[in-house]
Order: structure tokens, then sequence, then C-alpha cells
């Protein structure tokens, strides 16, 4: 089966959230170029894997948190913050395991060194990437998509 050409699932999946939760599609609708920039960068599809989640981040906050929750004292004038941070991470590296797609982060690398798309770089400036709506555009997406809760209520 051909993959679906950039955009088109995600386009499915938003009218799919649409249709369950107004707030949510809403949201997906917003982050849209976010989403598809990972996929934009061409990079082997076993990182997308290993970047799905955040828990490379949670597991060394975590176990810095474990060191630095024992410190009573900090002090200023001897930048003591960076200091237990810094032994904090060292303190967590020993428990870091290699994540799947590690030999691919070299071509993450090279990806994100590469000069970006000329007709990329010229829509992201033509547009923010998080734009506020007016409380007219809510009212007519509303109005378009029904309500976002119960009718019964």
């Amino acid at each position: 089966m051909d993959p679906l050409p950039e955009g088109v699932a995600v386009d499915i999946c938003d009218r799919y959230v649409n249709e369950k939760n107004f707030a949510a599609g809403e949201a997906l609708s917003a982050r849209r170029d976010t989403l598809l920039a990972f996929h934009r960068l061409n990079v082997p599809s076993t990182l997308n894997v290993a970047f799905l989640s955040t828990n490379h981040i949670e597991n060394v906050m975590g176990n810095a948190r474990g060191t630095i929750g024992r410190v009573c004292r900090w002090r200023d004038e001897t930048n003591q913050v960076a200091r237990w941070m810094g032994v904090a991470l060292l303190r967590a590296q020993s428990g870091f395991k290699r994540m799947r797609g590690h030999a691919q982060l070299g071509q993450l690398t090279a990806a994100l060194a590469r000069p970006r798309r000329p007709e990329a770089a010229a829509s992201a400036a033509g547009k923010s990437a998080t734009r506020i709506r007016t409380s007219d555009e809510l009212a007519l997406a509303h109005s378009r998509r029904g309500p976002a809760w119960p009718t019964f209520l």
C-alpha cells in the first residue's frame, strides 16, 4: 500500500477528532505544522518511535530530582544551582541506556543542519505558528461544527 501524501493523514485525523471533540480538534489544527515537521526532515522512521514519547526527558529529570531533592541550602554567591544540577545530571547519566534508533542520530543531525526548503521558509514567514483566534472566528467555527457540549444540557 502506498503511503499517503504529506498532510493527508493529518487531515483525516483532524476531521475525526473535530467530530468527537471541538477543543481537541482546534488544538490539533493549530499544531499541524509542528506535527509534520519531523516527517519533513526525511529521516528514518525508526527515529519516530524514539521521539514519540518524553520518557527520555522524564527519566533524566526524575533522577535529577532525587539528587537535588536532598539539597538543603542553595547559595547564590557560589552558583550552587548549576553545580548541583551538574552533579545530578552526572549521576543520572550512569543509568542511561541506548535508545532505539541511536545509529540514525547522525542522519537527524545532518537533516537539522540542512537549509529549509524555500517554499517552507516562505510559508513560515507569512504566518505565525500559533495564531489566536478572535471570538467571531470561534463562533463561526462552532456554528459550522455544532456545539462542543451535549445538546441536552
